[in-house]
């Protein structure tokens, strides 16, 4: 061969190699990857190799904790201003804080507040904050944001359920970031206290910027941005409310991630749920089943002292009902006793004051109303009040244990001395706008059943409920006597005088009779045993946030 086309000849022979070896043809078989391949041959392609996908295990999630409690009421606000109730007071409390505290003795405990003195003169009060506390939208709680919810609280034109003892508050002043003073126009033993109660909760100024309707409308489902352990995560109305842990929260963090609260009105119903394990904890059951409840071994009943006076209050401007006379012939004509024994089975007292035995100015009043239809009649006919006189006669149903039962009862008694009681009822939310907040010449009801307490054991708790134009006095009762005696037991700084003016003051009540004095009972609650902490509060609140399940 000519050496000089040698050359040639290869490199045409390295291209047709290179081509042939780049171009893929459908003839050629890979071999199987899972047979040998024979010694001494080279494969045309390389063998191929599965894919090995590793296995990805997926992170396990731990369900969540979640207490559920059935509750006897639907929310009729969110907004701690607004607050009627502690039923509802009790929900908004999971979400927002107060300065102080009740504990469960009814003593005035810390909170966002470590510590507070009054002037020698009564009338300053300092409040020294908690530090590093932040509102669940990350605004900082200090002592601006105090004196913004006392100024919202107090402007006229926010309808807050009630703005006394507050209104005795002139000037709130901001001494330094952690410092709050309120300026009083008088001094009040007892307004340090109020600073407990759910409707002087703090709120983020940003959720109620001034001039907005969130500002300004207090009735309604807005979302409290409190400093509380939890926050809100879903509210449908009639059916539940949802929290769930605030990550933010000052304090010790609860054991449980979310808390649901189911509305049910019935306590049969909320019975039932419990018994069938849908809830941990339930309240007010049926008072009749509480002997067969103590005997199962599943539920623990809890049945607490209750500061709550139940009572029938009467509009004082009908007519017939503006004499003292006819309304004392009211409380004679029902039988207490028959309806603790027959209706309650046991689980209350007569009262024989307009406040709690455990309250500070508490004294019996007098005469006794012993039931006495005889001496009701009398009475009812020296004042000229017709046979078969109607009136409009309205109860709650399942706020309180058994309560329509009791009303029912009241409207028989009073049948039998000739009074045509007509009894109504409805749901929490509309019970409240028709006895609550109305003028008289807008009133629809003549008889209203209601419980009263206090978040703190003080006379001035009760007394608010006779001074003339409050929120709650749903009756319109006004008797300057004693307002001025109110007045006077509110600012006296000395002890001993201060209780002798609430007694005086406890005793023109009881004498004018305003309400049909009733009873006061125990707060029953029932829970699972399979959990363990709950607390219940004198003032018909439970506590949950020390509550855990049993090991």
């Amino acid at each position: 061969m000519n050496k000089k086309l040698l050359p040639a000849i290869l490199s045409v022979l390295v291209i047709l190699s290179f081509v042939v070896g780049c171009t893929p043809s459908a003839a050629t078989e890979a071999p199987n990857p899972t047979q040998p391949v024979s010694q001494g041959t080279i494969p045309t392609t390389a063998p191929v190799v599965p894919t090995v996908v590793p296995t990805v295990v997926p992170t396990k999630v731990p369900p969540l904790k979640i207490l559920k409690i059935a509750i006897s009421t639907d929310i009729d606000t969110f907004d701690p201003h607004g607050t009627r109730s502690f039923a509802v007071a009790n929900v908004v409390d999971y979400m927002v804080d107060t300065l102080l505290k009740a504990d469960q003795h009814g003593q005035i405990v810390p909170s966002l507040a470590t510590s507070w003195e009054t002037s020698a003169d009564g009338l300053t009060i300092t409040f020294h904050l908690r530090e590093g506390v932040k509102f669940s939208d990350g605004t900082p709680f200090d002592a601006t944001t105090v004196k913004y919810n006392m100024d919202r609280f107090l402007d006229p034109k926010v309808k807050s359920a009630t703005k006394s003892p507050y209104n005795l508050v002139k000037e709130t002043d901001v001494i330094d970031p952690l410092t709050v003073q309120f300026k009083l126009s008088q001094p009040s033993g007892a307004l340090f206290m109020a600073f407990s109660n759910t409707n002087i909760g703090m709120i983020s100024p940003a959720s109620i910027p001034l001039g907005s309707d969130q500002y300004d409308n207090l009735i309604g489902t807005n979302v409290p941005i409190g400093t509380g352990p939890y926050v809100l995560k879903e509210y449908v109305k009639g059916d539940h409310v949802t929290v769930v842990r605030n990550p933010t929260y000052w304090g010790t963090p609860p054991f449980y991630d979310e808390v649901q609260f189911l509305i049910t009105p019935s306590d049969a119903t909320r019975e039932s749920l419990l018994l069938a394990g849908q809830v941990d904890i339930a309240v007010n059951p049926p008072l009749s089943d509480l002997p067969s409840l103590s005997n199962n071994s599943d539920v623990k009943v809890i049945t607490a002292p209750d500061d709550r006076v139940l009572f029938i209050g009467i509009n004082t401007t009908t007519k017939y009902l503006d004499d003292p006379k006819v309304r004392q012939a009211l409380n004679y004509a029902i039988d207490k006793d028959a309806i603790i024994k027959n209706v309650l089975m046991g689980y209350a007292q007569p009262v024989d004051s307009p406040m709690p035995s455990d309250f500070f100015g508490y004294c019996k009043g007098s005469p006794a109303y012993t039931y006495n239809p005889t001496l009701a009649k009398q009475l009812l006919q020296e004042a000229g009040v017709p046979n078969n006189w109607k009136l409009r006669f309205v109860s709650p149903t399942g706020r309180y244990p058994d309560d329509y039962q009791v009303s029912q009862a009241i409207a028989g008694y009073l049948q039998a001395v000739g009074i045509d009681a007509q009894l109504k009822t409805t749901d929490w939310g509309t019970y409240m706008s028709w006895i609550t907040g109305v003028k008289p010449a807008n009133s629809t009801t003549d008889l209203y059943f209601l419980g009263w307490s206090g978040g703190y054991e003080h006379g001035s708790v009760t007394m608010s409920m006779f001074q003339t134009g409050t929120f709650f006095n749903g009756g319109f009762y006004s008797n300057p006597k004693l307002d001025a005696l109110i007045s006077a037991a509110d600012a006296e700084q000395d002890p001993t005088k201060s209780a002798d003016l609430y007694c005086q003051a406890n005793q023109l009540v009881w004498s004018d009779a305003p309400w049909i004095f009733l009873y006061h009972g125990l707060y029953p609650v029932i829970q699972s045993t399979k959990i363990q902490g709950l607390i219940v509060l004198p003032s018909e609140k439970f506590d949950t946030s020390g509550v855990t399940p049993v090991q």
